[in-house]
């Protein structure tokens, strides 16, 4: 049978609770969790976005759904701790020695491919949780925030000796 036509804010407040739950969810997913239609959730979402009680955010092809007010900076490490591949590149330029990587010690050292990890470099760059420097061999800084960094990576830089 056909539900309620007006359940809206009830399924709005179902979604809001989910994001709650999982920041970062990805639509697909999360239409699963709510067992709903995707579309039905796309509408939602559209909604509430227009009034600003959610953020979506375009990762590769896929929108991933935040709570309103999460800063751009965490959305963005959310969403790395999402892949497990990009968060060693992450952690490996974070915990870098003295500060800086470059792309062909990542690869030896994490045992990725040269294509796999300058993959993850270039979404860390896009994301602005690195820092490129140089050109011609690149190094990699990280530019996550120390109280950050601790939190979602569980890691603190190597601090030189005096």
């Amino acid at each position: 049978m056909l539900k309620k036509l007006r359940d809206g804010p009830a399924m709005r407040n179902r979604i809001l609770a989910c994001i709650a739950e999982s920041p970062g969810i990805h639509m697909n997913d999360a239409a699963n969790q709510l067992d709903v239609a995707w579309n039905t959730l796309g509408h939602h979402v559209r909604r509430m976005e227009t009034k600003t009680q959610l953020i979506t955010r375009k990762v590769a092809n896929r929108t991933e759904l935040y709570p309103a007010g999460m800063s751009q900076v965490v959305q963005a490490l959310v969403s790395v701790l999402r892949d497990p591949k990009c968060t060693r590149v992450l952690k490996e330029i974070h915990e870098a020695h003295p500060d800086v990587r470059g792309v062909y010690e990542m690869r030896d050292k994490l045992g990725m491919s040269l294509k796999v990890t300058l993959k993850h470099v270039n979404r860390l760059l896009d994301d602005e949780l690195v820092v490129k420097i140089g050109t011609s061999r690149p190094r990699y800084k990280s530019n996550v925030p120390r109280e950050l960094a601790s939190k979602y990576l569980g890691t603190q830089p190597h601090k030189l000796p005096p």
